[in-house]
């Protein structure tokens, strides 16, 4: 990349996998490209400190260590707890809201065909009638005669 510092990084990498690919490679492949650069200008703001995970029944020694850390981040060691209590809330709370809801029940399925399809719901009748309730389910629940 020095040579033409105008070179796609992710060319590169395209290139350099599907060259070991040609070469008949049925392995799992990773590549990485690490450019160095004159750092000393990068981060010149003040030092941030971020809470990570505490576990009030974690070891001694990583609670001393934890609170090492704070006292030298300038942070005080029970705020950072309540910190991360209202950021493993929030992760908990996003988590909740991603989490598909349950599929219905088999019995629930059941009972929703019934009440919108006497067809469906005489046929049902009859099975669960013959098979003498041999299934878990319940005989459907329907709101006409049928």
């Amino acid at each position: 990349m020095k040579a033409d510092p105008k070179e796609d990084p992710c060319q590169i990498l395209s290139d350099l996998l599907y060259a070991i690919l040609n070469k008949g490679s049925k392995d799992n492949m990773t590549a990485l490209i690490v450019e160095l650069k004159d750092g000393t200008s990068w981060n010149k703001h003040k030092q941030q400190f971020f809470v990570g995970e505490f576990y009030e029944r974690g070891n001694p020694t990583f609670i001393e260590c934890y609170k090492s850390f704070c006292e030298k981040n300038g942070k005080d060691f029970n705020e950072a707890q309540q910190e991360w209590k209202k950021k493993e809330a929030e992760i908990q709370k996003r988590e909740a809201a991603l989490k598909p809801p349950a599929p219905p029940t088999l019995q629930e399925l059941v009972d929703k065909l019934c009440k919108t399809d006497t067809v469906a719901a005489t046929a049902l009748r009859e099975a669960f009638m013959s098979a003498e309730n041999s299934t878990k389910l319940k005989k459907p629940k329907t709101t006409e005669k049928v």
